[in-house]
């Protein structure tokens, strides 16, 4: 599979007010597909990919499985950690919970690294 190791973060094609993960197979503890959130300004959650620099900083998802050509059909929210080690590296990784709460959020062993 060409698309299995890797991601996009961006807006969508459709809705470009809507941000989205679209992910293959590398992130273990997800299933492939594309996952939608509402964008944000300011903050450190749910942020457009333009915002994120090598800063040193996590930023927080809250995301939704897509099912469909549906933006609304409902699924459980699912937290992504994202943090820009370099203008070409990006470690991302799936969190247990349904928020991203206050932060400040930390990774655990099951990060995967993305490099372009």
């Amino acid at each position: 599979m060409a698309e299995a190791n890797n991601i996009y973060l961006g807006p969508d094609n459709v809705k470009p007010s809507i941000g989205i993960f679209s992910v293959g197979t590398a992130l273990m503890t997800l299933p492939p597909g594309k996952y939608s959130f509402v964008l944000a300004t300011s903050g450190f959650v749910n942020r457009n990919s333009g915002d994120i620099t090598p800063d040193g900083k996590i930023y927080c998802y809250e995301t939704k499985f897509l099912v469909g050509p549906s933006y609304s059909a409902p699924s459980p929210v699912t937290v992504m950690l994202l943090k820009l080690l370099d203008t070409s590296t990006l470690q991302i990784e799936v969190e247990n919970g349904s928020s991203c709460g206050s932060g400040p959020w930390t990774f655990g062993t099951s990060y995967v690294i993305f490099s372009r």
